[in-house]
């Protein structure tokens, strides 16, 4: 059984970038990794430009010349739906503005959303939507 959710951006110019995530989408998991090692604007958005994502791992690209793929992934790097399952219009979805993203985004059970230099995250479990600063779910080193 896996845990789905969303990882996505705010652009410079204000529009969202989001991609669907299949596995181990726990705070524990994909939100510790996306705090450990997606945390800036550069990586979020390169991470969000492969489009939809079996899982993420700390690495995006598979070294040079290696046989990457959904079947022998490389390991440490992330495997995604076109590049790594060979699965066609897997692309991230765009948003206009936040306002339409937080009206119409598709919610999964953890949704992931840096802006403003943090992430946050929203949990359904619970059945509230809230959005809350991803990192206070970690203690401080």
């Amino acid at each position: 059984m896996s845990t789905h959710s969303t990882i996505s951006v705010k652009l410079p110019d204000g529009k969202i970038r989001s991609v669907y995530c299949h596995f181990d989408g726990m705070i524990q998991s994909n939100g510790r990794m996306l705090v450990e090692h997606y945390n800036s604007q550069e990586l979020a958005e390169q991470l969000t430009s492969l489009g939809h994502l079996s899982y993420i791992a700390p690495l995006f690209e598979p070294t040079s010349g290696s046989i990457h793929c959904f079947e022998d992934p490389e390991p440490l790097i992330t495997v995604v739906y076109s590049r790594d399952r060979g699965e066609k219009d897997q692309i991230p979805y765009i948003w206009n503005s936040e306002k339409d993203f937080m009206e119409d985004v598709e919610k999964e059970e953890y949704n992931y959303l840096f802006k403003d230099r943090e992430w946050y995250v929203d949990f359904t479990a619970d059945g509230i939507s809230e959005w809350k600063l991803l990192k206070s779910y970690f203690p401080q080193k």
